[in-house]
């Protein structure tokens, strides 16, 4: 049993060390990159011909790495969201939510043509600005509140 013990033990490690390799590559191919859509909530406007959706975006870097964004996107109803990201025409509020994934910013419908957007500081860094806030949206005014 003296040379058995030690053989058994490699074949342990070994056994391990493939299971561990494979999880890291099934995981590693399951992420291509493509931003990750956590959390979406939807508000209809009241003349029905706007959707506001809000989102939260991990970036997609994989691993842990990536950074959490709160991202509101206005758009008509029957359109879909194409991109991600401030570029995006679509996205009237971008802002890092320092990867904290609890209070999403609040949406509300003044009426038609006037949307208010509540986000709470204490989730964001100090003195924190949205890298994107845009107040007019194809007649939309968009009010901004930080709370």
């Amino acid at each position: 049993m003296g040379i058995l013990k030690p053989i058994l033990y490699l074949i342990a490690a070994l056994t391990a060390g493939v299971i561990v390799l494979f999880a890291f590559l099934a995981f590693a191919f399951r992420n291509d990159g493509k931003p990750i859509i956590s959390v979406t909530s939807e508000i209809l406007s009241p003349d029905k011909k706007w959707m506001v959706t809000e989102e939260l975006i991990d970036n997609g870097l994989g691993f842990g790495q990536g950074m959490l964004y709160d991202e509101i996107h206005i758009r008509h109803p029957e359109d879909k969201i194409s991109n991600h990201g401030k570029s995006d025409s679509s996205v009237v509020f971008y802002l890092d939510a320092m990867g904290d994934d609890g209070k999403a910013p609040k949406i509300e419908w003044i009426d038609s043509n006037h949307l208010k957007i509540s986000y709470e500081d204490l989730r964001h860094s100090k003195g924190s600005k949205p890298g994107k806030s845009v107040t007019d949206f194809n007649g939309i005014v968009i009010e901004y509140k930080n709370i």
